[in-house]
């Protein structure tokens, strides 16, 4: 998915995931930007973001196939 929004060149990705999955790209860096607050989806919490891109070109990340290694800001 990342590869695939690198060569169109967008800004951001939006994503709808579990709130309890939401602190692992925050972990690595690369907070969700909320749209909402999250909302009841069947058992789960869910909660849609942008996840913005600049940052992941900015770190020099963008060389690197995504199955090598998570960019993480200051360890590519």
């Amino acid at each position: 998915m990342i590869e695939a929004v690198r060569s169109a060149l967008a800004d951001s990705i939006v994503t709808v995931t579990d709130t309890r999955m939401e602190r692992i790209p925050r972990r690595a860096g690369w907070p969700l930007r909320r749209i909402a607050a999250p909302q009841q989806v069947g058992s789960t919490m869910a909660v849609a973001g942008f996840l913005d891109m600049s940052e992941q070109r900015s770190t020099g990340c963008t060389n690197k196939p995504m199955s090598t290694a998570p960019c993480v800001t200051g360890s590519c």
